[in-house]
């Protein structure tokens, strides 16, 4: 007696993902698996924009119209497929693969195609802290850098917010895309203060939290 396949085909991909600058990433794809499995009906296609990432079909990848930007950077699970695995490997990520990926996934029981985003982040250094004092004022100059995408900064004395008084700039190196941050903050009273800032990588949940002791001999 023949098995009727009646379950829906299906592809499941997450909501979004986020890896870290020069990191491998799997992304994740899965698709219905039915009663009877057919290698040789699998098609699986992983797209950016139009882009072709990687291709796989007549039981092998298929990579002639590959975007020369993935060449020899990814990679299926081909012992998974069996199971529902239509992931893909992407090694050494770099900023410009940040964007909106399609996983297409076709076989004998239908087909179906998803889209996420994926988002590159890299990590803020170690802030630097330098210090001016003149009379009357003091100026402090926070610089960090290497980081993606652009990070928020915070100054705060006490309950008081001071990020308005504060001049931030923001350059973005040509070569690699990251960014580097530099803050400067000048208080017009030579008087003992503590001051915080925070410096914050949301993709990254990166959060960098300072204090600051002025003192100041009389």
């Amino acid at each position: 007696m023949d098995v009727v396949d009646i379950l829906e085909f299906k592809v499941t991909v997450p909501s979004s993902l986020v890896v870290t600058l020069g990191q491998p990433v799997v992304l994740p794809c899965s698709f219905s698996v039915g009663n009877v499995w057919q290698p040789e009906s699998i098609v699986i296609t992983w797209r950016r924009g139009l882009e072709v990432v990687h291709s796989f079909y007549l039981n092998r990848d298929q990579l002639k119209h590959q975007n020369p930007h993935y060449v020899k950077r990814t990679s299926l699970y081909q012992s998974e497929m069996q199971k529902g695995n239509a992931s893909l490997r992407l090694e050494n990520v770099t900023i410009e693969d940040r964007g909106e990926y399609i996983c297409y996934v076709s076989s004998q029981r239908g087909g179906g195609r998803k889209i996420f985003p994926l988002k590159v982040a890299a990590l803020y250094s170690e802030p630097v802290l330098q210090f001016s004092v003149q009379p009357g004022s003091v100026t402090v100059l926070l610089t960090s850098g290497g980081g993606f995408p652009a990070p928020t900064l915070s100054w705060l004395q006490g309950h008081e917010d001071l990020t308005n008084s504060t001049e931030t700039r923001l350059t973005r190196d040509t070569l690699s895309g990251l960014y580097n941050v530099s803050s400067t903050l000048t208080l017009k009273d030579n008087s003992n203060a503590t001051l915080s800032f925070i410096l914050k990588n949301e993709d990254l949940i990166q959060e960098i939290r300072r204090n600051i002791s002025l003192l100041f001999g009389r």
